[in-house]
């Protein structure tokens, strides 16, 4: 986000204003905004097992290190003189 300041900051002193604000900010501008499916699309009809019945919860394995990751944030500025 500092990057992401710093940029716009440059950019709206090259065009002769400044930033004022945040209109946005997008987390993950690649993926639909919406969970449901898209119009038209076929339901498959399976919902998910309720937790604890029938079956023992399966653990979430946890290991030790580092992971990197890479994300994508589209960030509206709003600006002024």
């Amino acid at each position: 986000m500092r990057d992401a300041r710093r940029r716009a900051d440059s950019a709206a002193a090259a065009a002769g204003v400044r930033v004022t604000g945040v209109q946005s900010i997008d987390l993950d501008p690649s993926s639909p905004s919406s969970t449901s499916p898209a119009a038209g699309a076929p339901s498959t009809g399976v919902t998910a097992p309720k937790p604890g019945v029938g079956h023992a919860p399966i653990p979430t394995p946890v290991n030790p290190g580092k992971q990197e990751v890479d994300a994508t944030v589209d960030v509206v500025v709003l600006v002024g003189p």
